[in-house]
């Protein structure tokens, strides 16, 4: 997507060029239409024809500016969703070992492991919410979106909800 916006930039500046070259063109018919040449109606509505194009290329390119916009901030949505559901795996991983200590300091050590990592799952949590209001946000903003990032919001909240409940189980 980036580097389709910077194709879309590059393109933009290269038509804002060329708006003199329209203005220019306009700015003839006028006086050719002001001065009364013997073509004068048949100028005017190139003219106008020329105008109504220019505009419309201008709104389509406004739009596809917009879509361009809305697709970078659902791609950085996905990147973070997907981040962070591979850091809850990692997380969902480490909560599955049986191991249980054979010795006071082993299990001393594995509370202290444990501990670090019920921290780093608060993190994860403050993450997903976090992700949960942009998605909420980017459903209302870009609704033609909104299937794809309610999809991957869903994923999160599912897996935030079995790592909770693994922590739970293995903290008890």
């Amino acid at each position: 997507v980036e580097q389709l916006q910077k194709n879309f930039t590059d393109f933009k500046t290269d038509l804002l060029a060329n708006e003199s070259v329209v203005q220019s063109v306009d700015t003839m018919a006028t006086k050719m239409v002001d001065e009364e040449h013997s073509q004068a109606a048949d100028i005017q509505a190139v003219s106008t024809d020329i105008r109504q194009v220019w505009k419309e290329m201008m709104d389509e390119a406004d739009g596809r500016k917009a879509l361009l916009d809305a697709s970078h901030q659902v791609q950085a949505f996905n990147r973070d969703a997907e981040e962070t559901l591979s850091r809850m795996s990692d997380y969902s991983a480490q909560l599955e070992t049986d191991d249980c200590g054979d010795s006071l300091p082993t299990v001393q050590s594995l509370i202290r492991t444990h501990d670090v990592l019920e921290r780093n799952v608060v993190a994860v949590e403050e993450k997903v919410s976090s992700l949960s209001t942009e998605a909420d946000r980017l459903c209302k903003a870009f609704p033609n979106f909104s299937a794809e990032v309610n999809e991957k919001n869903d994923m999160i909240q599912s897996s935030r909800s079995a790592l909770q409940e693994k922590a739970h189980i293995r903290k008890a």
